[in-house]
């Protein structure tokens, strides 16, 4: 009978974190070769992405800081928890994907394609969004602090409990968006079509963000 010496189990250990490590290295190479979709918890950071197609792709997790997805194809990926931060997203579609607690700070949107798209709790303090579509995304509980999403549509949405202070929504269609509990102190919304908005939401408090008295947009 062999002994499990605290040698043997140290080894053991060892050659156990190394197969891992090597595994994991293995899976970042095939991802970035194209070989797979697959690469929860990768360090994928300043990659280029550019226009490549993502479609289902699993990056739960993933570390993307800086990383280029412009015009990238990123329907239905998981991206939940993932490090966007910085991220060039311009003109990406990632509609219904998986963005759940995600974190985008100064992420790039520029007219990107979030339709259906869960991003609740998710961070996108500072992002630049102009354009977006976010048509029936879930944005309940999100940080949209300084969010730039002028002219963005956002009809039927949920911002249940987003904080949007300082948010700039000039001009932005939130026909029947969900904005319960949401803060707006000091958001900007200069022509925004705000027609259908929850009732309970209190509008006296969007009135007073506006640079026009509501209605006159």
């Amino acid at each position: 009978m062999v002994r499990n010496t605290p040698a043997r189990l140290i080894a053991t250990l060892l050659a156990t974190m190394l197969a891992a490590g090597s595994a994991c290295a293995d899976q970042r190479e095939d991802f970035l070769a194209g070989k797979t979709r697959s690469c929860p918890r990768c360090d994928l950071s300043g990659q280029n992405f550019k226009r490549r197609d993502l479609a289902n792709a699993d990056l739960t997790g993933a570390n993307l800081k800086d990383a280029n997805f412009h015009d990238a194809r990123l329907t239905n990926a998981r991206l939940g928890g993932a490090d966007l931060n910085g991220a060039n997203l311009n003109k990406a579609n990632l509609s219904r994907a998986d963005l759940r607690d995600a974190k985008l700070h100064e992420a790039m949107l520029y007219a990107a394609n979030l339709d259906g798209a869960n991003l609740a709790g998710a961070d996108l303090t500072e992002a630049m969004m102009g354009t977006a579509r976010m048509t029936r995304t879930d944005l309940g509980r999100a940080i949209l602090r300084n969010v730039d999403l002028r002219k963005g549509r956002l009809a039927e949405t949920n911002l249940a409990g987003a904080d949007m202070s300082g948010i700039a929504l000039d001009f932005a269609m939130l026909r029947g968006a969900q904005l319960d509990g949401a803060s707006l102190v000091e958001a900007r919304l200069l022509g925004a079509e705000l027609t259908d908005v929850s009732s309970s939401f209190a509008m006296e408090e969007i009135k007073y963000t506006t640079a026009l008295p509501l209605g006159e947009a």
